[in-house]
């Protein structure tokens, strides 16, 4: 019984260091050689296979305190694991043999009626039929879904691309489409882009000029490039006479809107700014902030202890549904940049990098410090009160550099 104890322990210690290091993205459970890792670790009536409530009996035929005491640890982790799962893909299989559901008369399930065949949503299709296939039927719904027939899918999803673009979308309403959601503000405009991005046109401007480059149906990207080379886009966001007093709302499109950048992109710009982004893709999350310097895309979200800082940026909880972010202005946002570590040692890290630091003239480090964070030098006022303010002190360099990153110019497109 010793040397099985001993045996499982050092199975034990192996399982925790493969979650620990597949959790870093550095090793995989389906190592053709860990087949007895893998039975210990799923195998039925295995240490973890057992509930949690077990009284984990073998660590007593351990001959010392410490070496059980190593070994409780393990299990603790490993109990945790069992808790969350361990680092695996989840897969959906459907059963072999799928039945018609039956409709329940007022919701009781115990006074079943007839039976409905699987087939697509009638308010989406009245022309409907019964999927064909022997199967559940997901794989016949999602073709019904992007079918060229289903004029929904296509306009839902320009829709929101379009909103992520300028702000506003052209239906106000992204998540309802029905009769108690908004108008579509400019229905034809809404109809080609779902239409030329379902089925790109021979004839179009940029088709022409991807000359005998393949036309891909559903591309994404091709969609993102006809909205954002368009003349409609690449406007200014200043006012005109002409036109503010008569669309105030800029509903008809005469200007960009000035928005504020989200949580995620305002994170990595200020990261970007100071030269420390992580550009590298793919890989397990990881906690926002500390140590990590990788896009907020990546950044690890508990939904049962969503950060109070993403709500107070407007960000959704995921646990919910959210077509669309709120927009306040509180101050609490600018608290975070102004008094939190964040962007303090961001503007650090900027005047710190080689760059900057090879630079001896005050104002060749002022133009360098306005291209880098606003893509422009700095005017004649500008210049009038930052040369006499760093000129008291190198930290005025951070301060200054500090300052520039809270201003409306870095937070906000135009």
């Amino acid at each position: 019984m010793k040397d099985v104890a001993t045996r499982y322990g050092k199975l034990l210690m192996d399982v925790d260091k493969q979650w620990k290091d597949a959790a870093k993205g550095t090793t995989r459970f389906d190592d053709p050689d860990r087949e007895e890792l893998r039975r210990v670790l799923y195998g039925a009536d295995s240490p973890a296979d057992a509930p949690l409530a077990l009284d984990w009996g073998f660590l007593s035929l351990f001959p010392d305190r410490a070496t059980q005491g190593e070994y409780q640890k393990h299990l603790n982790a490993l109990e945790e694991w069992l808790g969350k799962g361990p680092p695996r893909a989840m897969v959906l299989n459907d059963t072999s043999r799928p039945y018609d559901p039956r409709i329940f008369e007022r919701g009781n399930p115990g006074r079943p009626s007839d039976p409905v065949s699987r087939q697509f949503i009638k308010v989406a299709n009245p022309a409907r039929k019964p999927f064909a296939s022997a199967g559940s039927g997901r794989l016949d719904l999602a073709r019904e879904i992007v079918s060229k027939d289903n004029p929904l899918t296509a306009r839902v999803f320009v829709n929101r691309v379009w909103m992520q673009h300028f702000g506003k979308a052209l239906v106000g309403t992204p998540g309802d489409f029905g009769l108690r959601g908004d108008a579509p503000t400019h229905p034809e405009l809404l109809d080609w882009l779902a239409s030329e991005w379902v089925n790109p046109s021979a004839n179009s401007s940029e088709a022409r000029a991807e000359q005998n480059a393949p036309r891909t149906s559903w591309s994404i990207k091709r969609l993102h490039k006809l909205i954002m080379t368009s003349a409609t886009y690449t406007q200014d966001s200043l006012d005109r006479a002409d036109a503010a007093p008569v669309d105030p709302d800029n509903r008809l499109l005469w200007k960009q809107n000035r928005r504020r950048l989200e949580f995620e992109p305002l994170h990595d710009a200020v990261l970007a700014a100071s030269g420390q982004l992580d550009p590298k893709l793919g890989g397990p999350s990881a906690r926002l902030f500390g140590n990590n310097k990788r896009r907020a895309v990546y950044g690890y979200i508990d939904r049962l202890e969503f950060p109070s800082l993403l709500t107070t940026f407007d960000v959704p909880n995921p646990a919910g549904f959210a077509p669309e972010r709120t927009n306040t202005t509180v101050s609490p946002q600018a608290l975070f940049l102004m008094n939190g570590p964040f962007a303090r040692d961001a503007a650090k890290k900027l005047v710190a990098l080689p760059a900057f630091q090879k630079l001896t003239d005050s104002g060749e480090r002022l133009d360098w410090i306005y291209l880098t964070l606003y893509g422009r030098r700095p005017d004649a006022d500008e210049r009038k009160l930052a040369l006499p303010f760093v000129a008291k002190g190198a930290d005025r360099w951070i301060d200054l550099a500090h300052g520039l990153l809270m201003t409306n110019e870095f937070a906000f497109v135009d």
